[in-house]
């Protein structure tokens, strides 16, 4: 796992499979500040932005990713029960989103 992303309106990535990777593929480069949450630490050899390494629907990895202070979290999981577990966590965390 990464350091705690410490900023504020940032955005928040919750896998990196083929969908979360054509996420990233837009942001990347543009001025939004993001943090990229995947379980599978192999996915992230070679990359150069932020990322976390553990379950997106853990609270503690979301507490890590700053869902406190996110401007919006993408869910790109590919486990119905783990995308409502990281929404349902996520919102109670930052009812904003």
């Amino acid at each position: 796992m990464g350091a705690k992303m410490e900023s504020k309106g940032h955005l928040i990535l919750l896998g990196y499979g083929d969908v979360g990777k054509s996420i990233v593929n837009i942001l990347y480069g543009s001025p939004f500040r993001f943090v990229v949450v995947d379980a599978n630490e192999k996915v992230f050899e070679n990359i150069d932005f932020e990322h976390l390494v553990g379950n997106g629907a853990d609270e503690d990895i979301l507490l890590a990713a700053g869902v406190k202070t996110a401007s919006f979290v993408f869910v790109a999981l590919n486990d119905d029960t783990n995308v409502i577990f990281a929404t349902l966590i996520s919102r109670n965390l930052n009812p904003e989103l």
